[in-house]
């Protein structure tokens, strides 16, 4: 793999834990103005928060967060595909940058956000193979927001779809991989075994819900495999982002890390928490 993608995609993890807390903030040009973001200075006090890794936006908030210095410390991921939820098929997300304008902006990687569907895999595959060799040119990482078409598939056949779709993306080059979260830990191990060794796979947070289910699904998505978390609305909308940020970044240890921290601790053999426990991405 080029070394600008390895160099790049390793600006998106935290070397405390090893994983990635990733806030994607793409929601205005889908949705509009909506609680959290209403505007683009709304994340300007809580975004500088040294538990976020990186940051995912559409090149409009990505001018304000590099005007005004918001996002000087963390890495950034510029989205260049989307559709409008005044559409009529939100499914079809069609290109509205590349890579080269990602370049341009100073992005740290791309990402997509690609819902499949039996009609629409041929296009997909498609369009990403053509952003991927724009993206191999530049040394740049590419992140897929993966998602499946409801009503299109079979829910009992949900992760062998999945996992399909995920060998698929591996093989096209693609550097990570944002998930909708399983319905259990038992379905997320499943999902990842065996082939969070090969992509990096991050877990969304889904629409705002309660922040302990949050918490609990971040440390079970690293005990399964998981490089970490993409969440925005359980962030943006919290009543105290920074709050919940310093629990998510907690979490991102993992329980059985966090086991052999504390045991460390107590015998007085660990001079840093983290001491031995920083995981490298698979890149």
């Amino acid at each position: 793999m080029e070394i600008g993608i390895i160099r790049r995609w390793e600006r998106f993890f935290n070397s405390a834990h090893g994983n990635s807390l990733i806030v994607p903030l793409d929601h205005g040009f889908s949705m509009g103005p909506i609680e959290g973001i209403n505007s683009f200075a709304d994340v300007d006090p809580w975004l500088r928060n040294p538990a976020i890794d990186g940051v995912v936006a559409h090149k409009g908030l990505m001018k304000h967060l590099v005007a005004n210095r918001v996002a000087k410390d963390m890495a950034v991921c510029l989205h260049i595909n989307g559709t409008s939820t005044l559409s009529s098929d939100i499914s079809e997300k069609p290109l509205l940058l590349d890579a080269e304008m990602a370049v341009r902006y100073g992005a740290d990687a791309i990402s997509l956000d690609l819902i499949f569907s039996p009609d629409n895999t041929a296009r997909n595959f498609s369009l990403l193979g053509s952003i991927a060799r724009q993206a191999n040119h530049y040394g740049l990482p590419i992140l897929v927001m993966l998602n499946l078409k409801k009503g299109t598939y079979d829910p009992a056949k949900l992760i062998c779809l999945l996992r399909q779709y995920i060998r698929s993306l591996c093989e096209l080059g693609v550097t990570a991989v944002k998930l909708k979260r399983p319905e259990s830990t038992e379905q997320m191990h499943s999902l990842l075994y065996g082939i969070c060794q090969d992509i990096n796979i991050v877990f969304a947070g889904g629409v705002f819900c309660n922040e302990q289910a949050i918490i609990e699904m971040t440390s079970a998505a690293v005990d399964a495999g998981a490089k970490g978390i993409c969440v925005g609305r359980n962030i943006f909308q919290h009543s105290r982002p920074e709050a919940l940020l310093r629990k998510l970044k907690s979490a991102l240890f993992g329980s059985t890390a966090k086991l052999q921290i504390s045991r460390r601790e107590a015998n007085g053999n660990g001079r840093e928490a983290n001491n031995g426990l920083s995981r490298q991405p698979f890149l």
